[in-house]
């Protein structure tokens, strides 16, 4: 039986190659990320949702999870435009704003730049580290999510982590 980490990637894998296939840009952007992030190698490759501690993995962490943070980032947007951009739970109801053309254009710069690094895969450095990083800064900032209301179940949220 598949653990979460490994079943939360299939299922964005699977849910990223059927609406892919159908033509959603973003759904094909996504998952070119996951195949990527394989063909990169700073993964394990039985285990693509893992970082390769063995390896390069750890030395270069944002360029190792960038892929699978774009391919997510590509699977809760298309997710939040079938909700009509707003999630419910209880009675909160949270918002999630970003515009289909900045996704695209933020995941079309990550997938560039996977394909640049996949040929030059034996000179990877802390200048490549770093663009990584800022493209993982444009991912977290692309689609910003917000809790219209606050009440009782906001609460229980916080109370289930103590």
């Amino acid at each position: 039986m598949p653990n979460r980490e490994q079943q939360n990637y299939e299922d964005t894998k699977s849910f990223l190659e059927y609406y892919s296939d159908r033509g959603n840009k973003v759904a094909k952007l996504g998952y070119t990320c996951l195949i990527l992030n394989e063909a990169l190698g700073l993964c394990v490759p039985s285990q693509p949702w893992c970082i390769d501690t063995s390896g390069e993995g750890l030395q270069y962490q944002y360029m190792a999870t960038l892929s699978l943070d774009a391919a997510i980032k590509a699977h809760f947007s298309l997710l939040a435009m079938k909700s009509r951009n707003f999630l419910v739970y209880g009675q909160m109801r949270v918002s999630v704003q970003y515009t289909v053309d900045a996704v695209e254009q933020t995941l079309q710069n990550v997938v560039s730049f996977l394909q640049y690094l996949i040929p030059n895969r034996n000179a990877l450095n802390a200048a490549h580290e770093n663009q990584a990083k800022k493209f993982i800064d444009d991912l977290r900032t692309m689609i910003v999510v917000q809790l219209n209301d606050i009440d009782q179940h906001a609460l229980e949220m916080f109370r289930s982590r103590q």
